[in-house]
């Protein structure tokens, strides 16, 4: 968007350029599984009932995996990286989501989104003022970023909740209110942690900007489907699989913010 200009009557309507912003292309891809079940045990199911239901745990593979495939969009922001722990990452502007060069459509100077120091209440503050001052491809403010949400690996959720929702500034002694509650929510997932693949300190910001959909985006085709292959002829054996498609990628930085926390 851009502002109106004064003018003065019958003199000509001022004008503006509307910039192209640059863009994502998503290619959807494909992820699948598969088992292969004996004729023993095919004739075993009445006895044994939910150990062999092939088809609820192919699915519920494929429902963790786009859990695991959302996470991936922060865990691999820092780099231009085709794929992340096995999934592939579409990215804006070919460019790292978490940046300290975000190039502007209109060609103003260019603006960060990335640092690397420790979460603690001071950086948090640091962190959050980058994000709520970051301008618009042609150079206006983001005038409203919604409710925060601060985004955590497991070993930094305490401090997180510490730091954003108790009733009183935590490190304050003078009963001071705290901030941030209520502004900023706290979200953590074990597929932030680096036992898979992620990272012990990395913490990120992220806003809902008004009128926009979330630049973090799983894009799904029809969702996960189901096949019953017919049985081998000379085992008896079936195979049960399951094919799910979709690309995982973010159509936009502004509105994000991450650390690497490395110090």
């Amino acid at each position: 968007y851009a502002l109106p200009s004064e003018f003065e009557e019958g003199t000509p309507y001022p004008s503006v350029v509307n910039f192209k912003t640059f863009e994502t292309v998503y290619s959807i891809r494909d992820y699948g599984n598969s088992v292969e079940v004996t004729e023993d045990c095919l004739e075993d199911r009445e006895r044994l009932g939910s150990k062999f239901d092939e088809m609820s745990n192919l699915a519920k593979g494929a429902e963790i995996q786009e859990v695991k495939a959302a996470f991936q969009i922060l865990v691999g922001g820092f780099s231009t990286a085709a794929t992340s722990n096995g999934i592939s990452i579409h990215r804006y502007n070919d460019a790292a989501l978490f940046g300290s060069s975000q190039s502007r459509a209109d060609g103003g100077s260019s603006q960060s989104n990335t640092s690397t120091i420790t979460l603690t209440e001071t950086n948090l503050e640091t962190n959050r003022l980058a994000l709520v001052k970051q301008l618009t491809d042609n150079g206006l403010p983001i005038l409203d970023m919604g409710m925060l949400t601060l985004v955590v690996p497991d070993d930094l959720e305490k401090n997180a909740v510490i730091f954003t929702d108790s009733e009183q500034r935590p490190s304050g002694q003078n009963n001071d209110l705290n901030f941030y509650r209520g502004r900023i929510g706290v979200l953590s997932s074990r597929w932030l942690d680096s036992a898979n693949g992620g990272s012990a300190t990395a913490w990120y910001l992220v806003a809902k900007l008004p009128g926009m959909e979330s630049p973090l985006c799983v894009y799904r085709r029809g969702g996960p489907k189901f096949h019953e292959r017919t049985p081998d002829t000379r085992t008896g054996n079936q195979v049960f699989a399951m094919k799910n498609r979709f690309a995982v990628g973010y159509s936009e930085w502004k509105g994000t913010f991450g650390s690497t926390g490395a110090g």
